[in-house]
Order: structure tokens, then sequence, then C-alpha cells
């Protein structure tokens, strides 16, 4: 059968959506248990002994433990050692009331970090009829590095900065404004860049974006700290739930929005009267990118006039900090030393593979199921509606599953959940490959019990990747050196992240080198028809492909509408030499069943080495528990 590659999906089926994302750089949003709290704050002194004996404060030696958000284990950690009796002997209960305004700010000041995920998750959809594809989606993927990137320049967020206006408001004012006029550049010119059924120029669209990631991701750090400090001590574990719903908002507001209004059809069918439709939008992208440039710059100018904060040195009772170029530069080395050390554990190093290849298994099913079902005719609002609706089951679970791995033993429920993951995604491959494809710009009609099917899959898949994801972090959260917390746990989160974003590019690309989507010879696939071997057109090669004009840049010219007529006009018909999809994720389902069988044994070896395996060589023989 025909199988014509177009379009491109949304966060409904990729590897890490801008929801889960997030959840990646945040960490478990659960609190942690009461026992758990309180073994961190007896540890607490270690932590100070230390700093009397480097001179540095914790906050001013290890800038990631108030930098990243990477796990809200980092911030309760915090949390209990400067809160009023940090020997932790007892538990300060949060008192929300009394940080309604800093609570209000943080929230907002989230929110504005997920609009710009919210527009680039959105874009690629909007551009279907450009020609997009899976090696499209695959370059654009990069733009969103910055974010998993973001731990080598954290150190000098923290390090320098104005005492004077402040030391977090020293990043987010400025930072903000640029992105905010950045924002407001890109407005001006994308919708004469992206003009649709034409080929955008996908290296300057990703470069944009990265640039805009890049500013995001430095505002994240800035903000992750002014919160620990904005806050009061029992307050700062509050932090994490502004962050989980702020972001999760500015996504939702901007990616929804964008697709509704940014789409004639869907304004035609539910926002406009019969007598008002029209073939041009409510909004288009650059309109839209305009407006959140000017609320990013109004909003971050009225926090820099009105929102005031106190002198680092007095928050942290410490004098005055040394400003000059040698001290920031003592304090950006000290951090990199730090982070070297961990990297360098062997107990590290073993556990850095797994994280590296543990998601190679997942890249391709879930990588490119939007696509998939894109091309097999379920139209993007419906996409958009299922992803909406798992949003709050996501972040409910996600409170759930930390109790599952509070125990001792966090990565044998990792170790349950992986091929299980598997083989609900083995599951979905063959829901979606068995539908046949459609012509673009058409939609196909599937019964209700296929759209049970397909969500029960889909949010099975998502929860388990939630169990996967809270164990790994409880894991972590157990082995973290607690002196240099922050920054072991960023490290863990990045090569994590790391993992996803090398595998899900590659998948990608597989499959797209594996289908040579196309025209072809209508006599060819008319004999090709016949294959015994599933996935595979065992009688179509590539010489067999027609040359159509007008198709620079767009080689897999069938996954637009024009495209198809095209080929059709010149005598021919678009298919496919392989399905890419399904080879690829059967590619790496089996790639995965042969990794858990290595790997297995080499989780179980780590989850049983004793805490002084995963200590910093400075920290053993010490008085801690090294459990």
């Amino acid at each position: 059968q025909p199988r014509p590659r177009r379009g491109r999906g949304n966060s409904f089926g990729c590897q890490d959506s801008p929801i889960v994302s997030l959840r990646m750089r945040m960490g478990n949003q659960a609190p942690e248990p009461q026992r758990h709290r309180q073994r961190k704050g007896a540890r607490s002194g270690a932590a100070t002994a230390e700093a009397e004996r480097t001179g540095h404060s914790p906050a001013s030696r290890r800038p990631d433990d108030d930098d990243d958000a990477s796990t809200v284990a980092g911030k309760h950690e915090i949390a209990v050692v400067d809160a009023p009796g940090g020997d932790g002997s007892s538990h300060v209960e949060a008192a929300p009331m009394k940080d309604i305004p800093s609570l209000l700010l943080l929230l907002l000041l989230y929110t504005l970090q997920g609009v710009p995920m919210g527009l680039a998750s959105a874009i690629p959809i909007m551009l279907q009829s450009s020609g997009f594809g899976f090696g499209a989606k695959a370059l654009f993927s990069f733009a969103a590095w910055p974010y998993s990137l973001k731990v080598l320049w954290s150190p000098v967020v923290d390090a320098v900065y104005s005492d004077a206006f402040g030391r977090r408001k020293s990043w987010v004012v400025p930072v903000q404004i640029i992105t905010g006029l950045v924002m407001i550049a890109m407005g001006m010119i994308i919708d004469d860049e992206l003009v649709p059924g034409a080929a955008p120029n996908l290296w300057r669209l990703t470069a944009a974006f990265f640039a805009l990631y890049f500013l995001v991701a430095t505002q994240d750090i800035a903000v992750d700290g002014w919160a620990l400090t904005m806050l009061r001590p029992e307050n700062v574990g509050l932090a994490s739930v502004c962050n989980s719903v702020g972001q999760t908002a500015g996504y939702i507001i901007s990616y929804a929005l964008l697709l509704a209004l940014g789409d004639a059809e869907f304004c035609n069918s539910y926002l406009r009267v019969e007598s008002a439709r029209s073939d041009s939008p409510i909004v288009t992208l650059g309109s839209f990118m305009l407006f959140w440039g000017a609320v990013f710059v109004v909003i971050t100018a009225l926090v820099g006039i009105f929102k005031s904060e106190k002198a680092a040195a007095v928050q942290e009772g410490r004098p005055p900090p040394d400003h000059s170029f040698a001290a920031a530069g003592a304090a950006i080395r000290h951090s990199y030393h730090d982070a070297w050390r961990v990297l360098t554990l062997p107990s590290v190093l073993k556990l850095i593979v797994v994280l590296l290849t543990a998601r190679a298994a997942f890249a391709a099913i879930q990588g490119g199921m939007d696509l998939e079902l894109l091309q097999k005719g379920v139209p993007k609002q419906t996409l958009l509606v299922i992803g909406l609706v798992y949003t709050p089951f996501e972040i409910v679970f996600s409170l759930m599953a930390s109790k599952w791995t509070a125990g001792s033993r966090p990565l044998g429920v990792w170790t349950s959940a992986y091929p299980l993951r598997i083989a609900i995604g083995l599951g979905l491959l063959l829901v979606v490959s068995a539908l046949p494809d459609v012509q673009p710009g058409e939609h196909s009609e599937h019964p209700l019990w296929w759209y049970v099917v397909l969500v029960a899959l889909f949010v099975s898949m998502r929860l388990s990747a939630n169990v996967m994801f809270v164990a790994q972090m409880a894991f972590s959260n157990r082995i973290a050196d607690d002196r240099i917390g922050g920054t072991y746990m960023t490290i863990l989160n990045t090569v994590s992240n790391a993992g996803a974003m090398w595998s899900t590019p590659v998948a990608l690309m597989s499959i797209e080198f594996l289908e040579q989507s196309g025209c072809y010879s209508a006599d060819a696939v008319a004999k090709a028809g016949d294959s015994w071997l599933p996935f595979v057109n065992m009688g179509l090669t590539a010489s067999d492909r027609l040359q159509l004009p007008n198709s620079k840049g767009m080689a897999s010219s069938c996954i637009t509408q024009a495209g198809w007529e095209q080929c059709a006009a010149a005598g021919g018909q678009c298919s496919h030499l392989a399905d890419g999809y399904a080879l690829t994720g059967l590619a790496c389902t089996a790639i995965g069943l042969l990794w858990f069988a290595f790997f297995w044994g080499q989780l179980n070896h780590l989850q049983d080495l004793p805490k002084s395996a995963w200590l910093l060589a400075s920290e053993k023989g010490g008085k801690r528990d090294s459990e």
C-alpha cells in the first residue's frame, strides 16, 4: 500500500514531551518521606563542617544546590539545612499563606518559561503542509538541547552577579528582557519565513529556537536559585510545585492556543459562526510571538522595578562577597572541579553507561508515533486533545509513584517497569502500523474501540515511564553525596536527558533512511504490493523512483498534498521502500530486550553497592551515614 510520509507531530508521541521534559529538569514533585528529611537534616553538620574548612558557604560553594531545578530532593536538602533547627531534629511545616506574593511571582516566572516550550512543540505541526518529516523532526529536536546542558554554565550564573541589584535579578531581568526581544524579532519575520507549502529553512529555524531555549534555560537556573531565598525556609519545598504548575500552564497556554487559534479549519469548526468563516486563522505564529514577546518585556520590567532582593551576603549571613574576577573564577573552577570528581567515580561511570543507553529501546516507537498517526489520517486536533487530557493524570501519577519508590531498593521498581514499558510500546507499534495511510490533507475514520485501545496503551506507556523516572530520581537521591547534592543530581539528570537526546534523533533518521518515501513508478508499486515480507516492499527499488520537478529540499515530496498530486500527474504513485517506523521500532524493541538481559545484573549490583562507593574521596571514612 502507498505510504506517503507527511507532516510532523506534536508532543503526544514524543520520547520526552515538554510536560515530561520539565519533570526531568525538576525531578520528583512528591514530598519525600519524613524519615528521609530527618536523615538529610542530620547530615547537614557535615556540610557545615566542610564549609568552614573550605571557607565557602554551602550556597556559594555549591551553586547547583540552589541553581538547578533538577530535583526536589536537592531543594528539600537545602530547605532542611537552612531551616531553623538545622540539626534535623524537627520538621518545619510549610506555611504558604506567609509567602503568597512570592509564590505568585514564582508561578508567573515559571509560566513564562513554559511559553517558548509550547511554541517549539506547536511549530512543527503548523508546518505539516510544508513537508516536515522524520528527518526534519530529528534536526529540530536539537533546539531543546540547552535545557539538558544547562549544567555546563549554571556555575557561571551562580558566581557572577551584582550584589547591589540582586544575585538572581542580575540574571532574571536581563535574560527575560532579551528573551522577549528575541521573540518580538522572530515574530516580525517568521510568517514570511514559514510559508505554507514551501520547504522551510530548518537550520535557521533550529538555530533560532536553540537560542531561545538557551535564554529560557539560563532564566530557569536563576529562578530556581531565587526561589530558595525568596521563600521562607519552611516554604522552599513549594518552589517545585510552582515550577511544575507554572511550566505546565505556560506550555499548555502557548501550545494549545497556538494550534487552535492558528488553524483555520479548527477556527471555522469550533470558534466561528458560519457567516464569519475564513481561510485565515484567528492568529498567526508571528502575531502570537509578538504578543508573548511584549508580555515578557512588560512583566520583566515590572519585576525589575517593584521586586527587591536582599543582598546575597545578608541572606547567607556572611561577609560581603569579593566581586573580583579572580574570586568569581575561583568559584567557577571549584564547581567544575567537584563535577569532574563525581564523573571519575567508578560507580558513577557504570551508572552513566546505563543512563546513556537505557532509552534506546523506546526512541523509535515513542519519538515517531505522532508522525505515524498523522499519516494514518488521525486529525492533529485529536492528538492535541488526547495529550491535554492525559496531562493531569501524569501529574497525579507522579505523586502516587513516589510512594512506590520510597523504599530502600528503588531500582527494583525501575527494573520491573522497564520490560512492561517495552511490551506496551510493542502493542502501540502494532496498533499504529496496522492502519493504512491516507492522502495528505485527508482524515480517516477510525472506530471508537480503536481510539480506546490507543489511549489505553498510550496512558499505560506514559505511566510506566513515570514510574521509571520517579524510581531513577529516588535512587539518585539515595546515592548522591550530600556535600555536593545539587551538583551530583544535576550531573545524573543531565546524563539521563542526554540518553534521550541522542537516541531519539538517531531513531528518527533511521526511520527516514529505511523508508525512502517518495513518488515511484505505478507499475513497480503494483508489483511490489504482493510482497510476502511484512513492512517491506520487496519488488520496489530506488531506481523505480520518479524525479519530480521543483522538489529540491523536499526529498519526500509525497508527505505534502501538493507532492501527492504532482506524483499522480506524472503517472506515478506515492509509496515507500519499507515501513521505516515499524522496522526501526522492532529493532529498538529487540535492542531493549538485549539491553535488559545484559544490564539487569548490573542494575542489581549498583543498587547493592554501599553508600561509600558513591562518595567523593574526602567523604570516605568520615562520620557520615554510608547506608
